[in-house]
């Protein structure tokens, strides 16, 4: 997660360099131990040193990974469960000519013991030395000259105190390595038991799964031209049953078994045959058809034939399986294996080949049985899938044949719209607040200040005009970069300051005279420009209800015709300004200039403070405390900088501003540069901590009752993996696309989709609901907006209707209760209208 944080405030550059500030930071930490950081010893904590193997005869090319820790510290292996302190990590840069072929396991086995600070999970420690060791894979023979670099992420504790978790990088030589217990090495190809299951001479079997697998293909010595059968056996668990073989995953209720063998090599791949005819099952939903199941063992066979042109030697044979296991009361959730083995083409029969199982999803089978839909008998399967390079949508409003003074039309009135939306508010005070100040101007001055304020809104237009033909980047998406929410939170922040009195702009030329207070109280061009500009960014994360048919028009268009609707966009938002400009009698209509506006000035800061509050609650948690502290350093900085007045000379004021300024960027690079880090680890520490402890009570548990909110669709996390799994399934599925920067999206979620209406047609269609989060610019959101075009912009709402997922029915923008109805209606029938369907 560290990687991804960093990659979001990558765009972040704001902050001044304040490099004497931060050494001098870093000398403090040097000198005062602070209770979990490190104190300037941790370098001689833990030392690592590496080398590596060649191949030999019968033995593998091994890593070692040797870590020698000082007295009276400890590290944890790289087995430590969950739930406890960090688990040492071992890694291999990308791109070497090695890559690891296994899991680490050490030499020595580590210390054991329960520890009560992590609820009794057992801590596994190595003191004094540990050597980890791991196969390798080589693309290239090794030799004297070739290097391999690494990292150990590993945390050093004593009786009574940890350091944190650091980085420490290897470089690995070759050399002669160390003695490895042959037991412990046997075991060095698989994946430890969460990813690989358990591998055993009485069969394969997955963590807390209630099915044996086993599995042979004979004869192992086939000749040219020759058959061979592949026997997959299952046994499921007493009290327990699997679903019967299938040829397709298109059927509903429960998933059946599904196996797929692979063709490579030229192997003909014949129809699966069951050992034993299935038991029919009756649903207890009167809706789906009966199941077939096998409550005892099954063998389910695949004829294979081997080419007539095959070449002696050895030929794989792989596969995947998937299936899913019942009680009379639960079920496993639906899983797989792939598997493979060995045919000896041109040798003797030696007996069977033993067939070896690896963990995989239900999902990779569905895949390869999409790919070759033949090689396991005659019936083809016409299950469908999701294929993103066929996606049509099918616009509920067409935009893209609006007529060009249709589209111009709507981005004139949702740009006056935005006037009047939530996000723009707080500035939109600043400004009414600026139109009673022009009332004793002026009328070119009045006229020149709001032309200046709509050149600020046309400015930021054009940017996001740019953005969008040329860097495909939607309305409101630079709220998914943490560096713009930062940035633009520090922007109002420091306003906010402004007109709660902590600071004030300086004037340059009118320094040292009377008028200096009195000008810098009214608003310039300049500023009325940057409010202009402001209050455009701050409006992007509402769409107005006619600016998303046009934006929707424009993402279609070539690029002049897409800066032409943004220009109307603005223009539509900038026209209250230049009417008012035009007509400076419309400004005298608001009340008379008096103290009250001082009052009013410093409520809008406060509203200012609180939209800082609201960007905030946009940030990933772990950047929230580093965004906080540069906003300290800044009203440090403001408050500094305000000491010196505005009628001193301009070489005080320079200087005040000049260490205001290195204040504030100290702060911030302490914030992004090591705190932040800190609270990342943090956050990722809690989180692990957090599904530890889950998991452990859902073990302690036969049932685990899901939290569900009543008021609430039953919404799953979007991701396409899940997408594609229910096209397999035949599944009619509905996309929310939003965020939590969207203030529409959450009135739309509020007010139309998690309302009782809509739950009852949710429930009484079978539609599955997930919810696609695009606050942190999510990849699967993003490439699934991508594939619908019509440019990446949010509310949206996609409904892939069941086997016509690369026709998925789009709404954009805002949609009324009624119409989201009639679209589902249309898409998919109810339940028992499917049911009578499937019956005939």
């Amino acid at each position: 997660m560290h990687a991804r944080l960093f990659q979001r405030i990558s765009a972040f550059h704001v902050l001044p360099a304040a490099v004497g500030v931060w050494a001098v930071a870093l000398a403090a930490a040097a000198q005062f131990a602070v209770p979990g950081l490190p104190s300037g010893s941790d370098d001689e904590t833990i030392t690592v040193t590496a080398q590596f193997t060649a191949p030999a005869a019968g033995q593998p090319s091994r890593l070692f990974v040797t870590a020698k820790i000082a007295d009276g510290w400890h590290v944890f292996s790289v087995t430590q469960p969950a739930g406890g302190p960090v688990r040492t990590n071992i890694t291999l840069a990308a791109d070497q000519a090695a890559k690891l072929a296994g899991k680490f396991a050490p030499t020595t086995p580590p210390k054991k013991h329960p520890e009560p600070l992590f609820d009794n999970t057992t801590v596994e420690e190595h003191e004094k030395q540990v050597i980890w060791y791991a196969p390798l894979e080589w693309s290239a023979a090794p030799n004297e000259a070739t290097t391999l670099n690494g990292e150990v992420l590993a945390q050093a504790c004593s009786a009574n105190s940890c350091l944190p978790p650091r980085k420490i990088k290897f470089t690995a030589k070759l050399g002669p390595g160390v003695p490895v217990d042959a037991k412990t090495a046997s075991a060095e190809p698989q994946d430890n038991a969460k990813d690989q299951g358990q591998q055993s001479d009485s069969g394969y079997r997955q963590d807390e799964s209630h099915l044996v697998l086993t599995g042979v293909v004979e004869p192992r010595g086939v000749a040219p031209g020759g058959p061979a059968v592949l026997k997959i056996r299952a046994v499921p668990v007493e009290g327990w049953y699997v679903y019967a073989y299938a040829t397709s995953p298109d059927q509903p209720g429960p998933r059946p078994t599904l196996l797929h063998v692979a063709s490579s090599g030229g192997l003909q791949v014949g129809a699966v045959t069951a050992s034993v005819a299935p038991e029919v099952k009756q649903s207890s939903d009167a809706a789906l058809p009966p199941a077939n199941i096998h409550k005892g063992p099954v063998e389910w066979s695949v004829p294979i034939t081997v080419p007539a042109d095959a070449q002696a030697g050895a030929l794989n044979v792989e596969g995947s399986i998937a299936y899913m296991t019942c009680s009379t009361d639960q079920c496993d959730r639906p899983t797989g294996a792939t598997f493979r083995t060995q045919l000896e083409v041109g040798k003797p029969d030696a007996g069977p080949s033993k067939v070896t199982f690896a963990n995989a999803k239900y999902i990779t089978a569905v895949a390869a049985l999409k790919e070759r839909p033949a090689t396991n008998g005659p019936a083809a399967n016409a299950s469908p899938t999701l294929n993103l390079d066929n996606i049509r949508a099918v616009e509920v409003v067409d935009t893209a044949s609006m007529p060009l003074w249709k589209a111009m039309l709507f981005g004139f009135g949702g740009g006056f719209i935005l006037n009047f939306m939530p996000c723009v508010l707080p500035v939109i005070g600043l400004k009414l607040l600026s139109f009673v100040q022009q009332g004793g101007q002026s009328r070119g001055r009045i006229v020149s200040l709001n032309l200046a304020y709509v050149a600020g809104l046309m400015c930021v237009f054009m940017i996001l005009a740019v953005l969008a033909s040329f860097f495909n980047l939607g309305w409101g998406q630079l709220f998914t970069y943490a560096g713009f929410t930062i940035g633009l939170t520090a922007v109002v922040f420091v306003m906010g300051l402004s007109f709660l009195g902590i600071w004030e702009v300086p004037v340059p030329g009118m320094v040292g005279t009377a008028k200096a207070n009195d000008l810098a109280a009214q608003e310039g061009l300049p500023g009325a420009f940057f409010k202009g500009a402001l209050t455009t960014l701050l409006a992007t994360p509402c769409t107005a209800p006619l600016l998303a048919p046009g934006l929707a028009w424009a993402a279609s268009q070539p690029p002049h015709l897409s800066f032409a609707l943004f220009a109307c966009a603005g223009l539509g938002m900038g026209s209250p300004y230049l009417v008012i400009g035009a007509v400076p009698s419309l400004a005298r209509m608001l009340p008379k200039p008096g103290a009250w506006m001082q009052t009013f000035k410093e409520v809008m800061g406060f509203v200012l403070l609180a939209t800082v509050v609201y960007l905030l609650t946009l940030l990933e948690w772990p950047l929230v405390v580093p965004t906080v502290m540069l906003l300290g350093g800044l009203w440090a900085g403001c408050w500094w900088g305000a000491k010196t007045p505005l009628y001193e000379s301009a070489g005080k004021l320079v200087k005040a501003w000049t260490q205001a300024i290195v204040v504030a960027g100290a702060v911030g690079a302490v914030a992004f540069l090591w705190v932040a880090e800190h609270t990342a680890f943090r956050f990722d520490r809690d989180v692990d901590n957090r599904v530890a402890h889950h998991l452990a009570a859902a073990k302690r548990s036969d049932k685990v009752t899901p939290q569900v909110d009543p008021s609430r669709l039953p919404w799953e996390p979007f991701s396409i993996e899940r997408l594609t799994a229910l096209a397999g399934e035949r599944r009619t599925v509905m996309v929310d696309f939003t965020a939590d920067w969207c203030p529409t999206c959450k009135w739309l979620e509020k007010f139309v989709l998690n309302t009782p209406p809509m739950q009852e047609a949710v429930a009484e269609r079978g539609i599955v609901t997930l919810l696609a989060d695009w606050t942190h610019g999510d990849d699967d959101v993003t490439t699934m907006m991508d594939a619908f075009g019509g440019g990446k912009q949010i509310p949206v709402l996609a409904i892939f209707p069941e086997g016509r997922f690369d026709k998925p029915i789009i709404l954009r923008g805002g949609y009324t209760q009624d119409k989201l109805l009639k679209t589902l209606a249309d898409a998919a029938p109810k339940v028992d209208e499917k049911a009578r369907t499937a019956r005939r």
